[in-house]
């Protein structure tokens, strides 16, 4: 849905309320960002709702990635979705973002150059979307079937894409954190693409594991006193492993169900 200069994402199935553009828009208006993100609710076929996602209102901007410092860096949530959020069009169009074309799940590369790129945005309290919890979405179906392979493609794809964006930052305080989410996030792919048992697919998947836990990234051009750069070396110390000592590691957690165990203190998207 286009008006003028301004751009907003929604799913066929999912509703939003009578007064969501005129929300997002007035709020844009009031303080014009790069970006506006609102809340929304789940409501499944029955129409029963549930509340879900609620921001905290804020108004983020500055010059130096304040944007991705925020996600980053301080370990705030941005939902990964890029429905239900406002876009400023010539921002969009100015940092040439878009989606990697025929890809299953073009949020996650849509929302991350958005987050990267970003000067302002704002996350709002008010809930202006419904999400439909459908049985038979590619998102239901993942949580029950697993990564299908075309989705492990894509994910494999889009981390890679990731690590090549961000290497122009590589002196910027701010590296290491990104280093951090794209290697937790080979970790968590690599674990899901190897949880599926098909013997047919075996040997691709491991392919597509191996993938994701190469190091096929740039390392910060400084070291940094910081929690965060603690966090970078713990986990780049894992992917510094030979990788048949990594992949057999994922498959441990694997038979121990270690994401299961995880999920009780941190949110998976």
């Amino acid at each position: 849905m286009r008006k003028a200069s301004i751009c907003f994402f929604m799913d066929s199935d999912d509703e939003i309320i009578p007064t969501c553009i005129e929300i997002l828009v007035h709020k844009m208006q009031e303080h014009p960002v790069d970006f506006i993100a609102a809340s929304h609710m789940k409501k499944d076929l029955s129409g029963k709702t549930y509340p879900t996602y609620t921001y905290s209102p804020i108004l983020i901007q500055g010059d130096d990635l304040p944007v991705a410092q925020y996600r980053y860096a301080q370990n705030n949530d941005i939902y990964v979705m890029s429905w239900n959020k406002l876009y400023n069009l010539n921002f969009l169009k100015s940092h040439n973002i878009q989606c990697i074309p025929h890809q299953l799940v073009e949020d996650c590369w849509f929302t991350y150059q958005v987050i990267i790129s970003a000067k302002s945005c704002q996350l709002i309290s008010d809930q202006t979307l419904y999400y439909t919890i459908n049985p038979e979405s590619t998102t239901s179906k993942i949580k029950t079937q697993g990564y299908s392979m075309k989705l492990s493609i894509s994910y494999a794809e889009i981390e890679k894409t990731k690590r090549a964006y961000i290497a122009h930052l590589r002196a910027h305080s701010i590296y290491p954190c990104l280093l951090f989410d794209t290697m937790f996030m080979g970790l968590y792919h690599a674990y899901r693409i190897l949880c599926v048992d098909n013997k047919m697919e075996k040997q691709e998947r491991k392919k597509l594991a191996c993938s994701l836990l190469t190091r096929n990234f740039q390392l910060p051009n400084r070291i940094i006193c910081s929690t965060s750069y603690l966090r970078f070396l713990a986990i780049y110390i894992f992917y510094s492993l030979p990788i048949t000592i990594k992949i057999n590691l994922v498959n441990l957690a694997i038979k121990f169900k270690i994401k299961d165990i995880l999920q009780k203190w941190f949110h998976f998207n």
